[in-house]
């Protein structure tokens, strides 16, 4: 068991040191989000879904709180009902397009959390999302 915490702890190192700390898109899509006032929305899979959920809580309470200006900031893997009435009553594939189809507008952002980066219902997703640009 101590093998494996120590493995897993490396691991989540690795993974968080491999995260470029430049400028690069995600960072400027947040900002300019964050300035003008835009809604966030973050969502993912499994663990990932999680992380996701975390990742909005940091947005809208640690960085809001340091920032002085709140993040506009939803996680669509945290409303249970939604995402079972989508699933059952459309297909899996559609349990954050969805939301978004009610919840997004033009401007907003997106972000999908995924290890594979290819889940069909963050792909659908941000694809719906895209074409609202």
């Amino acid at each position: 068991m101590n093998d494996w915490i120590a493995n897993y702890i490396k691991a989540q190192k690795a993974a968080l040191d491999s995260i470029p700390r430049t400028r690069g898109a995600a960072l400027r899509e947040t900002r300019t989000a964050h300035a003008e006032d835009r809604q966030v929305f973050i969502f993912g899979n499994g663990g990932s879904a999680a992380n996701a959920s975390h990742f909005a809580t940091d947005l809208g309470k640690g960085a809001s709180d340091k920032l002085g200006k709140r993040f506009r900031v939803l996680s669509l893997t945290d409303n249970v009902s939604w995402l079972t009435a989508l699933g059952n009553d459309y297909a899996y594939e559609d349990v954050f397009v969805g939301q978004l189809q009610n919840y997004g507008r033009a401007g907003d952002l997106a972000i999908a959390v995924s290890v594979s980066g290819n889940s069909p219902n963050c792909v659908k997703a941000l694809a719906w999302r895209s074409s609202m640009v």
